[in-house]
């Protein structure tokens, strides 16, 4: 438990470091870095769908990263978002497993699109999601991470808003 928490705490910060940025690439990897540490996470308390959202976000956050060519790009989203639901759909362990899927989905369109604005909006989405998630699956680590993330998104959003001023 003291291990999924450290790692937990670590994605955390890798996840609340990510939304600052304005730069997508650094964004990209940012975000990379705590879908890898969050599945770790999951993997050590037994959240399967967590793992699953996570190793495919991880994946995605490289070919965004990496991938220059407009064309592929949307083919990507919808690879992705095909993969997502189907892996998805075989750790289904109940009603609840459907959290971290929408947040993968919402999450999927979110970095595609390449703006950093609508980004942290979806991010609020996506920490109410899986606030909802890590109480069912007793991840308090996961729990402080959404709640810190929202308030985090919140405060970044109303700052970038008032210096656009």
């Amino acid at each position: 438990m003291i291990i999924s928490t450290v790692i937990g705490g670590v994605g955390m910060l890798a996840l609340l470091l990510c939304y600052q940025f304005s730069d997508y690439k650094k964004v990209l990897i940012t975000k990379f870095s705590a879908d890898c540490l969050w599945a770790i996470h999951y993997a050590l308390i037994g959240g399967y769908s967590a793992i699953i959202t996570n190793i495919i976000c991880a994946v995605r956050e490289i070919i965004y990263l990496f991938d220059k060519n407009a064309k592929r790009h949307a083919v990507w989203l919808i690879a992705f978002l095909i993969i997502g639901w189907i892996l998805s759909y075989f750790r289904w362990t109940g009603p609840i497993s459907i959290f971290p899927t929408l947040a993968f989905t919402i999450g999927a369109y979110s970095f595609w699109q390449k703006n950093i604005r609508i980004t942290r909006i979806m991010a609020l989405v996506n920490a109410c999601l899986m606030f909802t998630y890590d109480i069912f699956v007793a991840s308090y680590i996961g729990m402080l991470n959404e709640s810190l993330t929202f308030v985090t998104v919140v405060v970044t959003v109303i700052k970038n808003e008032l210096a656009n001023r």
